[in-house]
């Protein structure tokens, strides 16, 4: 099939677009999990328990950082394939453990291949496609991420009820996405060795602002995703079963918004930012006055429909901010780094801010992220004011 545009969907786009169905279960696949574990380990708290989510996501980070080194020396395809091994052998793996210690071994290899795999959705993105293909397919891996998210939300609490170990067999989608990719993807070959003039420029401060944005708006996104359920229950509304509802809206709006993302930011133009900002702000804001199940549905496709609109914008930024390809890979590597580090952080990063301005309580918390986001929107635009004003420096 191809589309106007030139796009043609084939073996080739398939193994590179399906990469974003499987990153986004590091964590939440196995967590309806943990009451099982808890039983099977009856020697482990509750906070030792809770390291089978939170290592893959730790792990994430180191594995982004290596993945543009072993994309220098090995070839995209190759990275992708050791990726994919080690998502398999550290999410499969994990399952079968006697030993809880092995377990979470299994989950840092899990969260290192991860680490390797999310940023080459990017890469490989840059690789086989340019112009209005490539601007259209930016959005893609992150929205296959939330349809992934979407439709676990219903499976996987049911595998955990019949046995907690069968949860794990869900990292077995690795094994289709690796045939894909031996099948149909091509390796462009080992990039050539960078000279000295054409080292990665640490020093581009509008890319830096760009990460950094990545990793302010991930530690927002994801305050929504942990503390949606527990919010839920300290108010009375609804049990687990309602937030997850809540959640899957959350996720199909962000699947819905990463499709469209590429007709949105060209009818944005440079507005696009502060929109999702405000977008994202306002369903805080509606989260912090909610008072049923109704408002935070809402608030959750607000929510996820802006983070899927800055994610695709930022990621077409950063493109655009790179002097050549290697400089673009090493920027793509290190902006998804931010990503997984924002939702590293995002927990400690929230506490911490909400302690200093002495606000207590999620609705607080809420209001105090809807005024930071919004804040953030009215920067955006300042700053894209004063870009438009700067005198040229050749003409005056």
């Amino acid at each position: 099939m191809t589309t106007s545009d030139g796009f043609r969907f084939d073996g080739k786009a398939a193994a590179i677009l399906s990469i974003g169905l499987i990153t986004i279960l590091a964590g939440m696949a196995v967590s309806p999990a943990l009451a099982g574990m808890k039983t099977a380990f009856p020697g482990y708290d509750d906070s030792i328990i809770q390291l089978v989510l939170t290592v893959p996501a730790l792990c994430v980070v180191p594995g982004c950082l290596v993945c543009d080194a072993l994309v220098s020396r090995m070839g995209s395809r190759t990275t992708l394939i050791l990726g994919l091994v080690l998502y398999l052998i550290g999410g499969v793996l994990a399952g079968v453990m006697p030993d809880f210690t092995l377990m979470i071994l299994m989950r840092a290899i899990l969260g290192i291949g991860i680490g390797i795999l999310t940023p080459l959705a990017q890469i490989l993105i840059s690789e086989n496609y340019t112009g209005a293909v490539r601007n259209r397919l930016i959005g893609i891996p992150a929205s296959a991420s939330f349809l992934t998210g979407f439709l676990s939300a219903f499976i996987v609490g049911n595998i955990a009820a019949f046995d907690w170990r069968l949860t794990f067999a869900v990292y077995l989608v690795g094994i289709p996405e690796l045939l894909l990719v031996l099948r149909y993807l091509p390796e462009h070959g080992c990039p050539e060795r960078r000279s000295s003039g054409g080292s990665w420029d640490a020093r581009n401060r509008g890319a830096w602002g760009l990460v950094l944005t990545m990793m302010f708006v991930n530690i927002a996104f994801y305050t929504f995703s942990t503390s949606i359920a527990l919010f839920m229950k300290s108010e009375g509304m609804g049990d687990d079963a309602t937030s997850g509802y809540v959640v899957s809206l959350f996720m199909l709006a962000g699947f819905i918004s990463g499709l469209l993302s590429a007709r949105m930011r060209a009818g944005l133009g440079s507005m696009t930012i502060p929109v999702a900002l405000g977008l994202m702000s306002c369903g805080f804001a509606v989260m912090s006055v909610s008072g049923g199940v109704p408002e935070l549905m809402v608030a959750g496709i607000l929510i996820g429909w802006g983070d899927l609109i800055v994610y695709s914008d930022l990621f077409a930024r950063i493109r655009l901010c790179a002097r050549d390809g290697d400089d673009e890979r090493t920027w793509i590597t290190v902006m998804t780094a931010a990503m997984f580090g924002g939702q590293a952080i995002s927990a400690s990063v929230v506490s911490a801010v909400a302690w200093v301005l002495g606000i207590t309580g999620y609705r607080g918390t809420f209001i105090m992220l809807a005024a930071l986001l919004i804040s953030g929107a009215v920067l955006s635009v300042a700053l894209s004011i004063l870009r438009r004003c700067r005198p040229d420096p050749v003409t005056g």
